[in-house]
Formats: C-alpha cells, sequence, structure tokens
C-alpha cells in the first residue's frame, strides 16, 4: 500500500486530466448542440483514469531504466 503522501500526485494528474476532458465535451456540446450527459462523464472518467495508469506506468519505467523511459516519452509526444 503506498503511503498517502505518494498518492496526492496521482490524485492531481487524474483531477486534471478528468476537467480537462470534461472541459472538452462540454465545449464540444456548446459548440455543436448535442447533447451532453452520463455517457460523455462516464468516458471522462475512464479516459482519465486509464491515462493516469499510463502515465504511472511509464514513471515505472523511467525509475527502473531512464533510458527505456526516455524513448518511451519521446515516442509518445
Amino acid at each position: 500500500m503506498r503511503s498517502p503522501t505518494r498518492l496526492w500526485p496521482i490524485l492531481i494528474m487524474f483531477v486534471f486530466y478528468l476537467g480537462l476532458i470534461l472541459a472538452f465535451f462540454y465545449l464540444l456540446d456548446k459548440k455543436t448542440s448535442s447533447v451532453f450527459g452520463f455517457t460523455e462523464i462516464a468516458f471522462s472518467f475512464g479516459a482519465a483514469f486509464v491515462l493516469t495508469l499510463f502515465l504511472i506506468w511509464v514513471r515505472s519505467f523511467i525509475q527502473k531504466n531512464r533510458y527505456l523511459g526516455l524513448i518511451i516519452g519521446l515516442t509518445i509526444i
């Protein structure tokens, strides 16, 4: 189990990506006059969760092998 002080950056990253994805769908709704509902909110939670897990996975590679982490990071960018 991780200590609570190590969970804060993960939670902040999750909330940031969740807000970013929700803002995108909300602004898309305003621009196209489509429906903003449960589906978009559920997708935003799922996408933020997957993105956060992916970045934690990449961070574990960087801690174990800096060069492999660098290659993965540059490939994604």
